[in-house]
């Protein structure tokens, strides 16, 4: 099924045309009609089928411009996993002119705060961070119509059951319920069939990991492990490679070893700062780095090209922490190998996973030296993500003026309307925040209205406005 075949808005039928999707994969067509329905669904389905496009779309398409507050509420385990969501929505209601905010750790509650006074169409939050802001009393969430749990079960096993359960409790019962993983371990089967228990089950792939996925185990002591891992990556051909840790401390010193070696590579893992890890990803995303030595944090969710290696230099404490770790490569029909290194003290999840696929076996270790280190010490073409094709004609402007100068959003509009040649049809989504505002400027006219906003006046006074920084 084509997605030009799907009643939606023009507007968003031309964001997706945008960025060049064409074909529905399966998930996307068994969920996107029973979400246009309002029906409330259970999905299972593994990594890489286009979850979060799914459960995007309907939402994006069922917005109400007259309600002022959240009508969408989504879910997610982690602050990297919610920054990939709003990044999806921002592109795909770029023509919308919807608002989408994001609510997670680490960030600053006061200006999540001032956010939430203005429109919010969307809210993307983690579990922690979106109770705080309900206890606090800055998030209105009385007209919501859709709640998704995207990646249940990390939510749960992270230990936020009782923090969904009284979120839950400040939720209208009248909404759509939607939840997404893939996989659903006994307890939050239990969890959904209290909760939700008329939500009907769609379970589109039977196995949770994808055909393209070539899985090799080998049986390596600790002492000998970096050396090999060294091997490995002389054996691939690697695009981007993910190395997989089980602590922070591990992760710390495997980077600074490969660092070491001149290896573009970089870390994700919890005692950084939001803005590092963010920055860590967008490094790899980009290409400046190739190899990105993580924890378990980088396994849920996250969608990046062109990941042809995994390597469990730790193997994973729990048979569902492999299964999203490995997800990570072999996406959307591409090919993926995932290397397991396992010493004699971890054989008890690898003996799990074997009983659910016998073709895991432990390998002879061989290592082919095809490919010289040298290639990851060069940085790759950076190639454009879909959402970077939306904002290809999307320039954002910065106005250094908000709300202590009492600028509204319709005092920008104004102005910007006045310029010859532009219409509400130019204009995107607009943030005020305290001293400065910001503006997307629609249709390769960014400009245009830069120029003419700097010989003009706002309310009768000369502001300066510049291009924003982007992020």
């Amino acid at each position: 099924m084509q997605f030009s075949q799907l009643e939606l808005s023009q507007s968003l039928q031309k964001a997706l045309q945008t960025m060049k999707y064409e074909t529905l994969t399966m998930i996307q067509e068994a969920v996107i009609p029973s979400m246009l329905t309002k029906e409330d669904l259970i999905v299972r389905s593994m990594t890489g089928s286009g979850k979060t496009l799914a459960y995007a779309l309907p939402i994006l398409q069922q917005i109400s411009f007259d309600v002022q507050t959240p009508q969408a509420l989504v879910i997610v385990p982690t602050r990297e996993l919610a920054q990939q969501v709003t990044r999806t929505f921002d592109s795909l209601g770029i023509y919308l002119h919807t608002h989408h905010q994001m609510l997670v750790g680490k960030q600053s509650f006061h200006f999540q705060r001032e956010d939430l006074k203005q429109r919010a169409h969307v809210v993307i939050a983690t579990p922690g961070r979106l109770l705080q802001h309900i206890h606090e009393r800055t998030i209105d969430l009385s007209k919501l119509s859709t709640l998704v749990l995207d990646e249940a079960d990390e939510m749960f096993h992270l230990g936020f059951r009782q923090t969904l359960e009284k979120i839950l409790d400040h939720l209208p019962h009248e909404r759509q319920t939607c939840c997404f993983s893939a996989t659903f371990p006994s307890d939050v089967h239990q969890f959904m069939d209290a909760y939700f228990p008329h939500a009907r089950w769609i379970q589109q792939d039977q196995d949770e990991m994808p055909d393209q996925l070539t899985q090799h185990f080998f049986l390596i002591e600790k002492e000998h492990r970096f050396a090999f891992l060294i091997n490995l990556l002389q054996t691939y051909p690697i695009k981007r490679c993910i190395v997989f840790v089980n602590t922070i401390e591990l992760a710390q010193q495997l980077t600074e070893q490969l660092q070491a070696m001149q290896l573009l590579t970089s870390a994700l893992h919890g005692k950084q700062t939001q803005e590092e890890r963010f920055a860590s990803l967008q490094e790899f995303r980009d290409g400046k780095t190739r190899i990105l030595v993580a924890s378990n944090v980088a396994a849920r969710g996250l969608d990046i090209d062109d990941v042809s290696l995994i390597v469990n230099y730790d193997f994973p404490l729990t048979l569902q922490a492999y299964i999203h770790r490995v997800g990570r490569t072999a996406r959307m029909h591409k090919d993926g190998s995932a290397i397991s290194l396992i010493d004699s003290k971890q054989m008890d999840i690898f003996q799990q996973l074997c009983q659910r696929d016998p073709s895991c076996i432990i390998e002879s270790p061989a290592c082919t030296k095809t490919y010289p280190l040298d290639d990851l010490q060069k940085p790759l073409e950076k190639k454009l993500q879909r959402e970077d094709l939306a904002y290809q004609q999307v320039t954002k402007l910065c106005i250094f003026a908000g709300k202590s100068k009492k600028i509204r959003p319709g005092d920008l509009v104004g102005a910007i309307c006045s310029i010859e040649g532009i219409t509400n049809e130019d204009i995107g989504v607009i943030k005020i925040q305290e001293h400065q505002s910001y503006v997307d400027i629609l249709n390769e006219k960014g400009m245009i209205v830069l120029e003419q906003l700097n010989r003009r006046t706002i309310k009768n006074k000369r502001i300066r406005v510049e291009i924003a920084n982007k992020k």
